[in-house]
């Protein structure tokens, strides 16, 4: 009781007392934002069902979007699965450099509900400070992406010698990693171009030579490559609506569709439908992809949404990589089967694919984590100064100084 009081006080504390002339002048213009808003909304929807055709992986042929709570289950029970991700803690500086832990796992599960093996790989990493401090961040980053294609080089192996090359490999992000990497210093983007994206390449590739499907998953979706595509083939009118991705496909996969499928097909209780849209290649002028396509890597996105029946389920961009270029039908059906496999991992209650989830809070260091780490830092920083003869004022003022 006594916990729940001083909680109850501390929220107390925070509130802001607004006065009543705030509220009288606000309300009735919140109340005509909204109202407008929605009629917005309403039309933008509209508006976007009449592309449903150029949009859709298979059209207005709606029968083709379902699937069958068999196949998700025959999936989950035959298929392995390696989920990948990187992190690292926020740059700290520490003297004339940055520090952050980097960290980088595998995750692979036989079946979906058997225990989880993880292989996990953390490191101090440290870049000069150099005359910007952004130049050594990106050193930072570079070093967690290279960590992370040795893992996508681990999952490979996983699957080739513990699984007999059946599964698949998610990766917690794009393929394209980062999208667009700083071209300066130019030592910096030499390594990022002749190694980090040349072995990820190499990677990519091994797994395509495998048939070991390898798929970058975006959670959070920005940008407008899509409406980009749709307002060069398109007819002008989609070039008026003034919205980006994630309104896009929001509207279309999540509220409008499933609104009208819902009404039209008559689902039984042991099926689902699953949306996707057609796959477009990567463009150049946004992401580093060119530095693919100069080794041999195609690669397409696509938006999904795996399943309607699932309140929690959410739109994602997928990535999918191919070592040559390849055709409709081939385009189409790699989707359709990417999409299965997803919405076979997710489980009820969840909104994302079980091995990314599992990548991602194995990998993810928490912040309580990075302030035992700075902590330790200063710690180990004033004991070898002392041993290294410095003076013991001196020695605690350097460990509270340089640590910024």
């Amino acid at each position: 009781m006594r916990i729940m009081e001083v909680y109850a006080q501390k929220r107390k504390r925070k509130r802001v007392n607004v006065g009543i002339d705030y509220w009288n002048a606000l309300l009735p213009n919140l109340s005509d934002v909204v109202r407008e808003i929605t009629i917005d909304i309403r039309n933008i929807s509209d508006r976007i069902i009449k592309f449903a055709d150029e949009l859709l992986l298979f059209g207005r042929d709606w029968s083709n979007y379902i699937i069958t709570h068999k196949e998700l289950r025959t999936i989950q029970e035959e298929v392995p699965f390696i989920g990948i991700d990187s992190s690292l803690t926020p740059p700290l500086r520490f003297g004339p450099y940055l520090l952050s832990a980097v960290s980088a796992v595998t995750t692979s599960v036989q079946r979906l509900g058997e225990e989880c093996r993880k292989s996990l790989n953390v490191r101090m990493v440290r870049a000069p400070e150099k005359a910007d401090p952004s130049h050594a961040t990106n050193e930072i980053k570079l070093e967690m992406f290279k960590m992370e294609v040795r893992k996508i080089q681990e999952g490979i192996s996983i699957l080739f010698h513990d699984h007999d090359g059946k599964g698949a490999i998610f990766i917690d992000g794009p393929l394209v990693d980062p999208p667009r990497f700083p071209k300066r210093p130019e030592e910096l983007e030499e390594c990022y171009r002749n190694e980090y994206i040349k072995d990820r390449s190499e990677a990519i590739k091994a797994a395509i030579k495998d048939k070991i499907p390898i798929v970058g998953i975006v959670k959070r979706i920005i940008g407008n490559l899509l409406i980009s595509y749709l307002q060069k083939s398109l007819s002008e009118e989609i070039a008026y609506i003034n919205i980006n991705d994630h309104t896009l496909v929001t509207l279309l996969l999540k509220y409008k569709l499933p609104n009208i499928l819902r009404n039209s097909l008559k689902l039984t209780s042991g099926e689902d439908i699953l949306l996707a849209t057609k796959p477009f290649e990567l463009p150049y002028d946004v992401t580093d992809y060119s530095n693919y396509r100069e080794n041999g890597i195609y690669i397409y996105f696509s938006y999904i949404l795996p399943g309607i029946s699932n309140p929690y389920t959410k739109v994602l961009r997928i990535e999918l990589a191919f070592d040559r270029k390849p055709c409709e039908d081939e385009l189409k059906e790699s989707v359709w089967n990417i999409t299965k496999l997803i919405a076979a991992t997710i489980l009820p209650g969840h909104s994302l694919p079980l091995p990314i989830i599992l990548a991602h809070r194995a990998c993810t260091i928490p912040k309580s984590t990075a302030k035992i780490l700075i902590r330790e830092m200063v710690s180990r920083y004033f004991t070898n100064a002392y041993i290294q003869n410095y003076d013991l004022h001196v020695a605690i003022d350097l460990s509270n100084i340089l640590l910024g």
